[in-house]
């Protein structure tokens, strides 16, 4: 089953009851096949802080030291995305529009052709993001971090902290 006795778990994703995966602190991805957690094979040996992915063919894990895997149907493979800020997790809408964030306010923008760093407006380190389609997007994240992306840029809501 996992690696050690009892790893820390620290995020899902889900895409049907035979079809889970989970990331935590041991590094290893785990897929649940609807009758045994199954380790995926990868070179990652960092702890893994979050796992996001638009379907089963499409799927990538972060963590610590800026560490991305992607599986994009056939094999978990490492991707250099040019930033080795640790990472705390990913978010998007499709193959073509994923955000990764993490530490220090670090995020990374894929387009579907290139990795490029995003804007967040924040030193702080970011931990969540949701969003309704590409043009509307919330984050949040330490001292009280909560912006919105318009499509173009975060920019600060200040309805939750006085943040200076």
């Amino acid at each position: 089953m996992f690696t050690g006795e009892k790893p820390d778990l620290l995020d899902l994703v889900i895409f049907r009851d035979d079809s889970i995966y989970v990331v935590g602190k041991d590094g290893v991805p785990q897929h649940w096949d609807g009758d045994e957690w199954l380790p995926v094979r990868t070179e990652n040996t960092n702890p893994l802080m979050g796992i996001w992915g638009p379907h089963e063919n499409c799927i990538y894990a972060v963590g610590i030291g800026g560490v991305v895997l992607s599986y994009q149907g056939k094999d978990w493979k490492q991707v250099d995305t040019g930033s080795y800020d640790s990472l705390n997790s990913a978010y998007g809408f499709d193959e073509n529009n994923v955000f990764l964030y993490g530490v220090g306010g670090r995020m990374i923008y894929w387009d579907g052709e290139k990795w490029d760093y995003r804007e967040p407006n924040t030193i702080h380190d970011l931990f969540g993001m949701w969003g309704e389609d590409i043009n509307h997007i919330y984050t949040v994240g330490g001292e009280g971090v909560f912006r919105f992306y318009d499509g173009k840029e975060f920019k600060r809501k200040d309805e939750l902290t006085e943040e200076e």
